[in-house]
């Protein structure tokens, strides 16, 4: 059961860092901010398909 909560909390941890990151790059400018709200659509497309392959061990 700890084991899930913490993966939980990583999970929580991770998007937020990403939100933090391109909500950063929206206030340098919108062009900027667009690219990154792409790359981390991306990178969080890659993750939910990594844990869909390992079945979400």
């Amino acid at each position: 059961m700890i084991k899930l909560i913490w993966k939980v909390i990583d999970l929580i941890c991770y998007i937020l860092a990403l939100g933090f990151f391109v909500w950063g790059f929206f206030r340098l400018n919108f062009t900027t901010g667009i690219f990154s709200l792409g790359f981390s659509f991306i990178i969080l497309g890659i993750l939910s398909e990594v844990i869909a392959w390992k079945g979400g061990e």
